[in-house]
């Protein structure tokens, strides 16, 4: 709780009232003007103490009918858990990471398409658990664009350190310039994809906006992969609640006509495309 400006009027007033009405008593009755203005102070206290009483019970009553952000990423943290055979603590979530919600809804989408590709633009933790996932399965293969060589390297060591390397195939993939509509853009370097069969899932949650001047950066992903995508491929996208996002996809939804789009509510938004039937 903050004080608003209706707060501190409140106060204002209740000070400047009770300050009043103490110099009056003091003007017309200086014996009994200490008692009044110690007891309209204890009043004051009362219905300031009654108020923040209120307040209490009214966001009590609130977190219980709407569980906070961190009560849902702390149940679908369980979910993950439960779900996947993970038998190494996982990097930090959040942030620049996915958040567990997130990564619920992706692993969910792994194990409904069984896709025989994932392509992921972004590694990280997000790699880390579709892996187990498609191990789980015996069956399929992510491959993930890293524009950071660090960042690479260090999803490269996690995936060994839970054998998890036979799954994924993690590339430096600097961003270089292309040009869409006229426009130039800031994308990954995707000469090393060309042999790639159809894409059965896109995950969508790169390049990093952190650092960079240009806008909508996520854009290029569709008009550049939506030739390689199966015919019954999904495509996911994180942050999606993001004003950058928001605009992306209203584009990629007038260019590509044959998507339709599902929004789930997650901390920072997340959209499914899927191609119509």
């Amino acid at each position: 709780m903050h004080l608003t400006r209706k707060d501190t009027a409140f106060i204002v007033l209740l000070t400047g009232g009770w300050a009043c009405v103490s110099l009056a008593a003091l003007e017309v009755a200086p014996a009994w003007g200490s008692i009044v203005a110690t007891g309209l102070a204890m009043a004051i206290v009362l219905v300031i103490v009654f108020e923040v009483y209120r307040r209490l019970v009214g966001a009590l009553r609130q977190c219980h009918a709407e569980p906070s952000v961190n009560y849902r990423q702390i149940e679908s943290l369980f979910s993950l858990f439960a779900s996947l055979p993970i038998d190494h603590p996982l990097p930090p979530m959040r942030v620049a990471a996915v958040s567990p919600d997130f990564a619920n809804t992706l692993i969910g989408l792994v194990r409904e398409t069984r896709p025989r590709l994932v392509v992921e633009l972004g590694s990280g933790l997000s790699t880390l658990l579709v892996a187990y996932c498609l191990k789980q399965h015996g069956a399929g293969r992510i491959v993930s664009l890293e524009q950071d060589v660090d960042y690479a390297a260090a999803t490269r060591a996690g995936l060994a350190e839970r054998g998890l390397q036979d799954f994924v195939r993690v590339i430096d993939a600097p961003l270089r310039e292309v040009t869409l509509n006229g426009r130039s853009w800031a994308w990954y370097d995707t000469s090393q994809i060309t042999d790639l069969g159809p894409i059965d899932l896109l995950v969508v949650d790169g390049p990093l906006q952190e650092g960079q001047n240009r806008r909508m950066l996520r854009y290029p992903a569709l008009p550049l992969l939506n030739a390689r995508l199966g015919p019954r491929a999904v495509v996911l996208l994180d942050d999606a609640d993001r004003e950058d996002e928001r605009h992306v996809v209203e584009l990629w939804m007038k260019e590509f006509p044959q998507f339709e789009r599902r929004h789930v509510p997650s901390e920072k938004g997340t959209i499914i495309l899927r191609k119509r039937a």
